[in-house]
């Protein structure tokens, strides 16, 4: 072989090594029954142009997932809304290094603009691999919510909201529990209130109930209590409450005239 044929030689086996570097995004493979899988991008998207841009699926509920892997480094979370036609709005959530790198595109979809968006600080595992995204996933179009690992795009419906809303899941400190407000059809019922779940749908517990309009659960650090806000059967004065995480012990924690909520 002359010195130009491996000259050639060398030049084709580069080129495909790098052609090779290019692979498509991977898909999920088949969900057990109760499991809801989009197809995802394992390409890292700028904010304005993924590379691999998708459209929502009917059966994920309009949920696009950018598979991450394991996010390293330190980052903060960003939500961006835009308007969009028929009053909704595209959400879109951001994983941002704070050394900074470019931002990643981690979650998108579209919903409406009424609807509630995405809370990090509540809705996403203190290990950052896990997000609890509020849907309107049940036949009669309440509120339940998924599960979606950001690793790997799985998505698991953990509430499916058929007979009540359940709404406003937030992560205990360890990643094993999620709380969230279940509301039902039937004003004053006694199975509206507090309630806590196992990561994987088991252990469903009624932490609260009977004492009106409770909302937006927060776990202490230790995971031992959850704060929330509860106008306690009175309409329109909201006051701070927290519960042992076993459900023992309600009580209220900050009360005034004004409303006192977001604990």
């Amino acid at each position: 072989m002359t010195v130009r044929h491996l000259a050639i030689a060398v030049a084709l086996l580069l080129s495909c090594t790098a052609l090779s570097c290019t692979a498509a995004p991977a898909a999920v493979g088949s969900p057990s029954p109760t499991t809801t899988t989009t197809p995802i991008s394992t390409a890292n998207a700028t904010p304005t142009a993924p590379s691999t841009p998708t459209q929502p699926s009917a059966a994920s509920g309009g949920i696009e997932v950018y598979a991450t892997g394991q996010l390293h480094g330190d980052h903060v979370w960003l939500v961006r809304e835009e308007f969009a036609a028929q009053d909704r709005v595209t959400e879109t959530l951001y994983a941002v290094p704070v050394d900074g790198s470019p931002m990643k595109t981690v979650v998108r979809r579209l919903r409406d603009r009424q609807a509630p968006g995405i809370v990090p600080s509540r809705q996403i595992s203190s290990d950052g691999t896990k997000l609890a995204l509020e849907q309107a996933i049940g036949p009669a179009a309440h509120d339940g919510f998924v599960v979606v690992d950001l690793r790997n795009g799985r998505i698991d419906e953990l509430a499916r909201g058929d007979s009540e809303a359940d709404a406003m899941p937030a992560w205990s400190p360890d990643g094993t529990k999620l709380a969230f407000v279940r509301r039902t059809t039937n004003p004053g019922s006694p199975d509206d209130g507090l309630w806590v779940i196992n990561a994987d749908g088991s252990g469903l517990q009624q932490l609260t109930g009977d004492r009106g309009t409770e909302e937006n659960p927060a776990w202490s650090p230790d995971g031992g209590q959850i704060l929330y806000d509860s106008d306690d059967g009175e309409p329109g004065n909201l006051d701070i409450w927290v519960v042992s995480s076993n459900g023992t012990n309600p009580r209220r924690l900050i009360s005034s005239p004004a409303l006192d909520a977001l604990p």
